[in-house]
């Protein structure tokens, strides 16, 4: 690391600059709230990938989609797991990174948020915060992968299809 980025590293932590970045010798160093992230100095993936109504994805989507019936839905599997009301969506759903623009309608909020706001929000760290993706269908943000579902695409027990889609990143 330059020195003069350490210094300046230094001072940040001591002012308690959560979300800082500095860039040395190929490394990014961002100050989160329980320490120093390290990472490679690169840039986040803005590859968008396109999934027809066959359900095939690629493997380095590190996303797994099933056609499933409503008796299968288990609501217990977490965050990292949608399911999706099939008949709401307009195939080809689009994986991408998010955009500081996206605004979603998050499922119980009754209105919509910029995707900033609520990773801010669920204090996820920055680090993680650039690798976060939405599925869209049709334009419209259906799932912040991993996080929230939005508001008329959940699937329920009036769902003529459900699809599960499980983040693995």
């Amino acid at each position: 690391m330059h020195p003069h980025v350490a210094t300046d590293l230094c001072a940040a932590l001591r002012a308690g600059r959560v979300g800082a970045q500095f860039h040395s010798c190929g490394s990014k160093y961002t100050i989160e709230r329980d320490g120093v992230r390290v990472e490679s100095d690169s840039t986040p993936s803005n590859e968008r990938i396109s999934i027809a109504s066959d359900l095939v994805v690629p493997v380095h989507a590190a996303l797994a989609l099933s056609k499933c019936s409503t008796a299968d839905i288990d609501l217990l599997e977490g965050p990292r797991t949608a399911w999706l009301d099939a008949s709401r969506l307009s195939f080809p759903l689009m994986v991408r990174s998010w955009e500081p623009a996206d605004r979603m309608r998050p499922l119980g909020l009754g209105g919509s948020k910029l995707v900033s706001d609520i990773l801010t929000d669920a204090k996820v760290p920055n680090s993680a915060r650039q690798k976060a993706r939405v599925l869209l269908s049709d334009g419209v943000i259906v799932w912040l992968l991993g996080h929230r579902l939005a508001e008329g695409f959940a699937a329920s027990g009036s769902s003529s299809a459900v699809l599960k889609l499980e983040d693995l990143a």
